[in-house]
């Protein structure tokens, strides 16, 4: 069965390598980073996350190169300045720094900053905070600056490639943005679990067994020394940037996946789709009968059967998804109903009802879809009602 969208929400607490250390005069920080992963489909990913800083110390000093070049790094640095209006200087040489902390009103616009308008990875955020580069990598974990803390004994290994390995994973995707609209939203986050709960699930996972191997493939055993781990981690670097690019990889067609659904879908919104009556005075919108998302997890599985996206089961789910025998022609309301799984049909073209709290007779407008027209009922349409069906688990004959 094609699962749908299934969003779990883990928090990882975090602080920087220099948060506890006395000596240090480098930028620090804490907080917690909440991280949606998508677990519907044999590829993982994280299509958003959210950052909220309890503590941050700003390095107004800057490293001389990233005013010379003025990159990425430079102008993300100079908008987070602007919107606290601070001022960036040269750093007079690489061991000073100038620390200045954030008060309440001054973390609240960095957190808003951060999960508004900044559009890099996790591990970047420590060069705007800094003001030169992150350090830390899979072949190096035990340089990573963001350090995840409040792990269970048993996960304390995993404390510094946490973070390098979401960045890995992450994907936006720009779906989720609808569901963090809406009240859903608040019930993922109800049910919001800790970083320990993700470790309890993904280090012996079935399911996800690359993820599993490099997160465990990358962690740094305590109890060794630092020749013996940097031994360990040279003698594994092939494994680990190989299973580094097969993740990359399966983002990259992901990717292209979505851009092909956009493109479909923009199509199948222009066509003329004439199933039911339509009456006056209303808007209408084509509905899809076999969900989108649920085509679009589908053709995730066949990335993670290395299937390439000119196979022809990738060109066959793409053409579910402007197949007219696949749309109704609903009213705006409706499809906002039928999209929810208020209601469905059977084999007959009947609908019917899918929610217990959720009475089609007490809705004027459902009044004009009770059964779709014989001649409308193609073969290819019962097909697509089955699987949907089938797939949203509803048992309808």
């Amino acid at each position: 069965m094609w699962s749908s969208i299934d969003i779990r929400v883990f928090r990882m607490h975090f602080e920087t390598r220099s948060f506890n250390n006395e000596k240090s005069t480098s930028a620090k920080a804490k907080g917690y980073i909440d991280l949606y992963l998508d677990f519907s489909t044999k590829i993982l990913y994280v299509p958003h996350w959210e950052i909220k800083f309890e503590s941050l110390y700003l390095d107004l000093y800057t490293t001389p190169a990233w005013f010379k070049s003025r990159k990425k790094n430079f102008n993300l640095r100079k908008s987070l300045f602007d919107k606290l209006g601070l001022r960036q200087t040269n750093r007079p040489d690489k061991t000073e720094n100038r620390l200045y902390e954030l008060d309440q009103n001054e973390l609240e616009i960095a957190n808003k900053w951060f999960n508004e308008e900044y559009n890099s990875t996790l591990k970047n955020i420590i060069s705007i905070i800094k003001g030169n580069n992150a350090g830390g990598s899979f072949k190096k974990p035990s340089a990573a600056e963001m350090i995840g803390v409040n792990l269970y004994n048993k996960y304390e290994e995993y404390k510094y490639n946490l973070t390098m390995f979401f960045d890995l994973i992450t994907y936006k995707d720009k779906r989720i943005l609808d569901l963090l609209e809406n009240d859903e939203n608040s019930m993922l986050i109800d049910k919001l679990e800790s970083i320990n709960d993700f470790l309890d699930y993904i280090v012996n996972s079935n399911k996800y067994p690359i993820h599993s191997n490099l997160l465990k493939l990358t962690t740094v055993k305590l109890n060794l020394s630092y020749e013996e781990r940097k031994k360990f981690f040279v003698s594994k670097s092939a494994k680990i940037m190989d299973m580094e690019e097969t993740i990359r990889d399966s983002n990259k067609k992901l990717s292209e996946i979505d851009k092909k659904i956009k493109r479909a879908r923009s199509k199948a919104s222009k066509m003329k789709i004439n199933v039911f009556k339509r009456e006056k005075g209303y808007s209408y919108e084509n509905a899809h009968i076999l969900d989108v998302a649920i085509i679009r997890n589908k053709l995730i599985e066949l990335i993670d059967e290395n299937k390439q996206l000119d196979d022809a089961e990738f060109l066959n789910l793409f053409d579910y998804i402007t197949d007219e025998n696949n749309m109704l022609n609903l009213q705006t309301q409706v499809h906002k109903w039928f999209d929810k799984g208020f209601f469905s049909f059977n084999k007959n073209g009947e609908i019917t009802k899918t929610k217990n709290d959720f009475d089609i007779n007490e809705y004027n407008e459902l009044g004009f879809y009770k059964t779709i027209p014989k001649d409308k009922l193609t073969d290819e349409r019962i097909n697509y009602i089955n699987l949907r069906n089938e797939n949203r688990g509803l048992k309808i004959d």
